[in-house]
């Protein structure tokens, strides 16, 4: 394990918040099931509680995408650090994604008698099909934007931060701002649709976004803005994009919120730089260790939301307890079975990536 002298403790504060929500986003999601019949037979305040957890949910992505652009992008890098960047970084999540690709379809065989051939795994390896995981899309997302981000960081040290305001905010507005504009629409107008006609290839699309004001956030961009107006800016958007899903489910359109939401963006960068300003981390041993293992517990923690959802929606307790029980069942265990497997020879570099 690294040192603790070596690590950046509001990094590791960031990374333990985002597996957090990263769980607490799929036991949301397969308790409250988000089908507009399921959510219109809800109280209010259970929709509020809901939507609530999935939104703290889906800011776990984000934020590690952030910790991406912070950690990476400020790295030097020529000809033989990129290629060791490759290496060392790009082909060994490689390896570790594969193997993790059989070890989730053995998974759904054994455990849920799934018919998988070996012409599917195939394709699932080369990434021509999608695992039936609903996390491991972001393995082959996070090799897509790897493959080209240190000659980003170079770019990004070559000029001037300033000069990257003009094309970001352009690029902000058509990939995010966009999606969030045309929730109204769909309410409104369900015949009518806006779509973005801009290319965003070299981008990254939104999550290229994310890691970009990770670094931007992390070089002092936004330093001079008082952590009041940041805090309420980002509880604004947060409170936003709660409201939003509400309000469309009422008016009978699902807005299923993912990553490219405007308002995702702003709350999640708003945590982001708040929590770049913390001087004291009170018990930050347990959240050294929560950080350390938070790619562990990621890959580990659907297998156990898959094997008890079962059991915890038979409980006769309300959606809220099923939540709150199955999101400590999930973490615990993953952060466990992770402990376990990181002492086995070997196990923790190359099958949990831990370095």
């Amino acid at each position: 394990m690294s040192t603790e002298k070596a690590r950046i403790k509001w990094i590791d504060l960031v990374r333990a918040a985002a597996i957090l929500s990263v769980v607490l986003c799929h036991v949301t999601e397969v308790v409250y099931q988000f089908e507009l019949e399921n959510v219109t037979s809800l109280s209010m305040q259970s929709r509020i509680f809901g939507f609530t957890c999935h939104t703290a949910g889906r800011l776990g992505v984000p934020l590690f995408l952030m910790i991406t652009g912070s950690l990476l992008l400020p790295r030097e890098y020529d000809n033989d650090r990129i290629k060791d960047f490759w290496k060392n970084k790009w082909l060994h999540l490689l390896a570790c994604t594969l193997i993790w690709i059989a070890i989730y379809d053995a998974f759904l065989v054994l455990r849920e008698h799934a018919s998988i051939s070996f012409l599917q795994l195939a394709e699932e390896m080369l990434f021509l099909r999608r695992v039936n995981m609903s996390h491991v899309w972001y393995l082959p997302t996070i090799l897509g934007l790897y493959l080209l981000l240190p000659f980003v960081s170079m770019v990004l040290k070559k000029y001037d931060n300033k000069l990257f305001l003009f094309p970001l905010l352009i690029y902000t507005f058509y990939s995010l701002g966009v999606t969030t504009l045309n929730v109204a629409y769909r309410v409104y107008h369900p015949e009518l649709r806006i779509s973005n006609q801009f290319s965003f290839g070299f981008s990254g699309a939104h999550f290229g976004l994310y890691i970009l004001y990770g670094y931007f956030i992390s070089k002092g961009t936004f330093k001079k803005i008082r952590s009041l107006y940041v805090a309420a800016a980002s509880i604004a958007a947060f409170v936003s994009v709660v409201f939003i899903q509400i309000w469309s489910y009422q008016k009978g359109f699902e807005y299923k919120m993912r990553y490219n939401d405007v308002l995702l963006l702003l709350a999640s960068m708003g945590i982001y730089e708040l929590a770049s300003r913390v001087k004291t981390i009170y018990g930050y041993k347990i959240v050294r260790q929560i950080s350390f293992y938070s790619f562990a517990v990621f890959l580990m923690h659907n297998i156990f939301r898959r094997t008890f959802a079962h059991t915890v929606n038979t409980l006769a307790l309300t959606k809220p307890l099923k939540v709150l029980l199955l999101w400590i069942i999930c973490f615990v265990a993953s952060y466990a079975a992770s402990v376990l497997i990181s002492k086995i020879p070997k196990f923790g570099k190359y099958i949990l990536y831990m370095k």
